[in-house]
């Protein structure tokens, strides 16, 4: 159960420093996934350290610290690298995927938009390939980008995860800092606060980090 606390851990919202387009109007799901990540284009790579802090309540409460790694490559790759984590939780940390990675992993449709106080988007993810883990995903897209972007994840086995992303810049892009996680799986629920370190951007990544995930 530890092991899942850590498959919401990087809804990754990278996305660029400098202005980000405007959504306008009523845009198709796929230009909202699209414009999440605009500017990113130059992007091929990254490495960041992951700190969590974890509260699980069950009939005790009790707390948790993990420390790993996130590793991304284009075009597709995602992976976790956390002791104490199984590796079958591992592969569905990579399910998950980034933003970057969402417009090839999920077919999009748009639920609504709300416009009260503020504009926001929500899409419905239906992931492409069949008998994965992740069932659904539930975005909350912001039309004001310095607004965190919400999402809402529910697994084949039915475990729910849903994470807030607090994004900083770096002085080229925008990357989370900080997020926040609640999970709940077989009758327990977890409180996750996520704290990034510094990214290591566009730097040569082997492929044999991405083994097994």
């Amino acid at each position: 159960m530890i092991g899942l606390c850590t498959l919401a851990l990087h809804v990754a919202a990278v996305r660029a420093a400098t202005p980000a387009p405007v959504i306008s109007g009523d845009p198709t799901a796929e230009r909202v996934v699209s414009l999440v990540t605009a500017g990113d284009g130059q992007l091929t790579s990254y490495i960041v350290p992951l700190h969590i802090v974890a509260r699980v309540h069950e009939l005790f409460t009790f707390h948790v610290k993990l420390d790993g790694t996130v590793y991304f490559k284009r075009p597709g790759r995602v992976a976790l690298d956390m002791h104490l984590v199984p590796q079958e939780y591992r592969r569905m940390f990579a399910a998950l995927g980034t933003p970057l990675l969402w417009s090839q992993t999920y077919e999009f449709s748009t639920d609504s938009v709300t416009h009260e106080p503020r504009t926001w988007y929500h899409l419905r993810g239906t992931p492409r390939a069949a008998n994965g883990p992740i069932a659904l995903v539930l975005l909350d897209v912001p039309e004001d980008r310095s607004e965190p972007m919400m999402a809402r994840w529910t697994c084949a086995d039915g475990t729910s995860i849903t994470e807030r992303v607090f994004a900083g810049s770096d002085g080229t892009y925008s990357m989370p800092h900080r997020a926040e996680v609640e999970l709940t799986v077989d009758g327990a629920h977890v409180h996750a606060d996520l704290q990034y370190g510094d990214y290591a951007l566009n730097g040569e990544l082997s492929d044999s980090v991405f083994a097994g995930s």
